[in-house]
């Protein structure tokens, strides 16, 4: 709503908004964020092609392997992956996950960069500015799945 007030020291009447701004996807949280969208949106980042490692491992967001019961192990150099039967396994193991880093508060108030850099994909295991491109990437699938 708009109201009208006296601006101070005059007497003309200006609107004030008093609206609250709209919050995009980028001002949240990671725990703000929905985590049964996070998923595909990391999921395109992480590749979608036949022969990329998370279509293979039916593990949409590279999930490491931590004992998980739905999953086995699966080695790649010096990394254990988890592997899921199937990629609606993937995709629930996957959106567990989030949700389980989400709750927790070393990372709920976090944003999706620096959850990205500090525990999913730190760049001291990729490139350096791998998790500003990935959440860049993830932000803007997220605002175009709006």
């Amino acid at each position: 709503p708009v109201q009208a007030q006296p601006q101070p020291g005059t007497q003309e009447w200006e609107p004030i908004h008093t609206e609250k701004p709209t919050q995009t996807m980028g001002d949240q949280t990671f725990g703000e964020l929905p985590a049964d969208k996070l998923v595909p949106a990391m999921a395109s980042f992480e590749g979608g092609h036949p022969n990329n490692l998370n279509v293979r491992l039916n593990n949409p967001i590279n999930l490491l392997y931590k004992g998980q019961s739905n999953a086995v192990p699966y080695r790649v150099g010096s990394k254990v992956f988890a592997k899921f039967a199937t990629p609606e396994t993937g995709r629930q193991a996957a959106v567990h996950q989030i949700r389980l880093d989400q709750s927790r508060p070393e990372y709920a108030n976090l944003s999706l960069e620096d959850y990205i850099n500090q525990k999913h994909s730190p760049d001291s295991d990729n490139y350096a500015g791998q998790s500003k491109a990935y959440a860049k990437h993830v932000l803007t699938q997220l605002a175009s799945a709006r």
